[in-house]
């Protein structure tokens, strides 16, 4: 899935390109990256993070989410931009991180109808 120009998440295999640069990513950052990805500028909470990703079947907190965002940030390099921080609520995948008249939609749209209320 060609997510921007710059970074490409495969779908089946755990293959995250960033300018066209193989970046190894480990089994649980991909699987958040590639969750985040799976429905752009949807606000999720670190509890739905990892409920969406399966984790309850591993020892991690929602806490630990944090730690593994920071993980894919770093990775991701100049392409770290499409994953944010939503104060109060989590993180979510925008594929517009600056606002510009190409993007096809405007930040009040990104997390419309969702309840965060689980945080």
């Amino acid at each position: 899935m060609e997510l921007v120009p710059h970074l490409v998440v495969g779908q089946d295999y755990h293959d995250v390109c960033v300018d066209g640069r193989r970046v190894d990513f480990s089994r649980t950052e991909f699987l958040i990256l590639r969750f985040l990805a799976s429905t752009p500028g949807q606000v999720f909470t670190r509890v739905q993070i990892l409920d969406g990703i399966h984790a309850q079947r591993y020892a991690i907190t929602p806490r630990a989410i944090d730690g593994q965002i920071m993980g894919i940030r770093k990775k991701l390099a100049r392409a770290a931009a499409f994953i944010e921080t939503v104060r109060g609520a989590g993180y979510r995948f925008n594929p517009c991180p600056t606002i510009s008249p190409s993007c096809p939609r405007q930040p009040d749209d990104l997390s419309a109808g969702r309840n965060l209320s689980d945080s």
